[in-house]
């Protein structure tokens, strides 16, 4: 399961709980909802056309080879512009992993 599987599936059990919890909203809004986070997952994505990370980091990259599109992790090195050299022509987006807070920090 991939990062972006794993974000849809936390967010459909939270749309269970809205569901149930917010039964006054109806389905229109679970299904407003469900469509809010797809939208937002899939506009996360930056093409490399337009724009590379600005500093050498790990980031989640979509590549394109073929028809088949796969999404996994790859390093950026800000010196040379470039991802990982074994993938560099086929990456079509990228995205930041975002860092994740310990425990109850903000």
């Amino acid at each position: 399961m991939n990062q972006q599987e794993r974000i849809l599936k936390l967010a459909q059990e939270q749309i269970q709980i809205v569901g149930t919890s917010g039964a006054r909203f109806g389905k229109t809004y679970k299904a407003a909802f469900e469509l809010a986070i797809r939208f937002t997952l899939e506009n996360l994505w930056i093409p490399v056309k337009e724009e590379l990370p600005k500093k050498t980091q790990e980031c989640f990259v979509k590549c394109c080879i073929g028809n088949e599109q796969f999404n996994y992790t790859s390093m950026f090195d800000s010196h040379t512009q470039r991802f990982d050299d074994s993938i560099n022509d086929e990456v079509t987006h990228w995205m930041p992993i975002p860092k994740l807070q310990k425990g109850g920090e903000k």
